[in-house]
């Protein structure tokens, strides 16, 4: 009885483990992806990213998202891949960071 328990409790453990992992290793790309896609929208909001460069940026979101759709076509994203996705994304936190602080603001906001 008290093997079973244990066999039980090891294979919960390792399932939750297992699971713990895949969420490490995949959500940094995710995370980091939401994080400047809230970012962009912020700007907005505050009136400091213009029309034509919320487009822009957005676009280049997108770009980087199917990217890395066309990188797991085959199950998994190789290092290389992964250093062009990583490459992409700090160049579009470049571009945002540019875009939110370029003293533009939009004058019809209300406050």
């Amino acid at each position: 009885m008290k093997a079973k328990k244990l066999i039980v409790g090891l294979g919960i453990v390792g399932m939750i483990w297992g699971s713990a992992g895949a969420a490490w290793a995949g959500g940094s790309f995710e995370h980091r992806q939401q994080k400047q896609t809230r970012k962009i929208y912020n700007g907005v909001k505050k009136g400091c990213v213009s029309h034509k460069e919320f487009r822009r940026l957005t676009r280049e979101q997108w770009r980087i998202e199917h990217t890395r759709k066309k990188a797991l076509a085959d199950g998994r994203i190789s290092r290389k891949e992964k250093k062009r996705l990583n490459k992409m994304q700090r160049r579009a936190g470049k571009h945002i960071r540019r875009a939110t602080h370029n003293r533009y603001v939009r004058y019809d906001r209300r406050y």
